[in-house]
C-alpha cells in the first residue's frame, strides 16, 4: 500500500499566526482541516475570501483574493496529502496538472514530500512548467524517490538560467547515484563558471 508522507499539523496555529491570518481566516482554515472528502475539499479551492480579510483589504479588494487563493492551495493541497486515501491522491495529481499557478505549486510540492513513487510521472511532468519554484519541487522530490527514470529529465535542468535550479539538479541527480546521473553531475561541474555554484555541486552519490 502506497504511503504518504504526512503534513506536520501540530503547529498549524503558531503558522497562520505567523501569517497574519485574520480570524475568519482561521475559521475557514479549521474547516478545511477537518473536512474528509476530496471533492468538499477541491470546492474550497473556489471559496470567497473570509470577510474579515475582504475588509482588511477594502481599498484593494484584489488582494484579498490573491491571500486567500494562495492560502486556500496551500491548506487544500496539505490536507489532501494528510487523508492518504487513492481519492485525495488523484486529487492531488489532477491539481499538479493545473496552468502554472499558486495551486499547481502548492500540489508539486505535496507530491514531492509525498515519497510515493507512483507520483514520479507527475513530477517529471512538472519539470516543464514555467516556474523554477515548481521545478525545483518535482527536481527534489524525484530525487527522494531516486526515479532512475527521471535522469535525462533532471539532466537537461543542469543547463538552466538558474544557478540554484542547476545546484538542485545537481543534488538530485547525485541521491540517484546512479552511473548515467553521476556522469551528467561530473560534465555540469566541468562547464560550470561560477566557482560557487560548482563548490555546491555534489561530487559523489548520494551527496
Amino acid at each position: 500500500m502506497q504511503v504518504m508522507h504526512r503534513a506536520k499539523t501540530s503547529s498549524f496555529d503558531d503558522r497562520m499566526a505567523l501569517l497574519g491570518a485574520t480570524s475568519c481566516e482561521r475559521e475557514a482554515a479549521a474547516r478545511i482541516r477537518a473536512t474528509e472528502e476530496p471533492a468538499a475539499l477541491i470546492g474550497e479551492l473556489g471559496s470567497e475570501p473570509p470577510q474579515d480579510l475582504i475588509e482588511a483589504h477594502a481599498d484593494h479588494p484584489e488582494r484579498a483574493a490573491e491571500t486567500w487563493e494562495g492560502r486556500a492551495a496551500l491548506l487544500v493541497t496539505r490536507r489532501l496529502a494528510e487523508l492518504d486515501t487513492p481519492e485525495s491522491r488523484i486529487a492531488l495529481r489532477e491539481l499538479s496538472r493545473r496552468p502554472t499557478g499558486i495551486l499547481k505549486k502548492s500540489a508539486v510540492q505535496a507530491l514531492a514530500e509525498s515519497r510515493d513513487p507512483t507520483v514520479a510521472p507527475d513530477l517529471i511532468a512538472a519539470l516543464e512548467d514555467t516556474d523554477v519554484i515548481t521545478r525545483r519541487w518535482a527536481v527534489e522530490g524525484l530525487g527522494t524517490l531516486r526515479h532512475r527514470a527521471a535522469v535525462p529529465h533532471i539532466a537537461a535542468r543542469l543547463s538552466s538560467d538558474s544557478a540554484g535550479e542547476r545546484v538542485n539538479a545537481a543534488k538530485a541527480l547525485a541521491q540517484i547515484g546512479d552511473p548515467a546521473a553521476l556522469k551528467a553531475v561530473r560534465q555540469a561541474r566541468r562547464r560550470e563558471l561560477r566557482p560557487w555554484v560548482r563548490f555546491r555541486m555534489p561530487r559523489r552519490a548520494g551527496s
